[in-house]
Parts: structure tokens; sequence; C-alpha cells
């Protein structure tokens, strides 16, 4: 088993950068706070919280207290997607984020695309791919953690340092 970041932020081996923490309310993401914080300078510990339409009523209220008594900023935003078909080959794809222009189409390269849709709860994806989450598509991990963090973090990279360490249980 390999050394993890924060065992080269103990041994000194690792200098200082912005740590930030993707707490869901659960006791895993607490945990994992909780350790970053005996772990690296508290100054450079931020956490995000990905807001999920479908979670338990208060969870960002739970978020907000936890991350007070502990000192931590707290940033949350709610994951949102544009759904659209394209033009050219009727492909129908998402994209993550607010944007100014008509994204392209990954299967085909155009950019001619109607929209249809706004897609920002897991009920509003299941109804977009006609499908369930499974093992090889995890809604709340690709979806709703990773790509709606990957949006907040270059929509406020000044935030974060160069090379920013994310920790998501």
């Amino acid at each position: 088993m390999g050394i993890s970041i924060l065992d080269e932020y103990i041994a000194g081996q690792r200098q200082p950068t912005r740590v930030v923490v993707s707490v869901s309310g659960g006791k895993d993401s607490i945990a994992m706070l909780l350790q970053v914080l005996e772990t690296v300078p508290h100054e450079l510990v931020i956490a995000h919280h990905q807001i999920v339409l479908e979670d338990w009523p208060g969870t960002v209220e739970y978020c907000e207290m936890v991350c007070r008594r502990l000192g931590v900023p707290l940033y949350c935003t709610q994951a949102s997607y544009s759904g659209y078909e394209c033009g050219e080959c009727h492909h129908r794809y998402l994209v993550s984020g607010a944007t100014l222009s008509i994204p392209w189409c990954r299967a085909c390269g155009s950019r001619q695309a109607k929209y249809l849709r706004q897609v920002e709860s897991v009920l509003d994806l299941v109804e977009w791919r006609q499908a369930w989450p499974s093992l090889s598509v995890r809604f709340c991990t690709s979806y709703f953690k990773r790509d709606n963090f990957n949006s907040w973090a270059r929509a406020h990279a000044q935030l974060l340092s160069d090379h920013p360490v994310i920790c998501v249980a």
C-alpha cells in the first residue's frame, strides 16, 4: 500500500497547499475532514458541499454547523446540467454548469444543437438517461460530486493554490 498525501504532510515530505474536503454530511466525509484538520495547517483547509436535491432535509444546515464549529470555510454548490440534442447526429448530451455558447457534440463534433432541458436532481438524471444508477454509472460520484466540484473549482481558481489537494470520501 502506498503512502497517502496526508502521510506525506505528517512526514514533512510535502509543502502546505490548499486542501479541499468534500463533505456530504455523512460519517466518512466528516471523519476525513477531522483527519485533515489534524494533519494540515488549519488555515489551508476549506470544505465543499455538493447539494443533492434528494438529500435528507437539514443536510446543508448540518454541514454548515459542523464547518462553523470547526472553523472551516464551507462552500456549497448544486449540480446543474444543460441537456442538448445534436442537430446533426441526434446524440443527446449533458453539459455541466452554465455555458455562454452551444457546446460541441462529442459524438460528431457538431456545434448545432437544440436545448432540451435542465437536469438538477437525481430523478432528473434518471429521466434524462432513462436508466437508474448502476455500479458502472454512479450518479452521486460522477455527476453530483466530481463534475459539480470541477465546475466550482474552475470558477474559484483564485481561492485554490496551484496544486490543491482534493479529498473525496
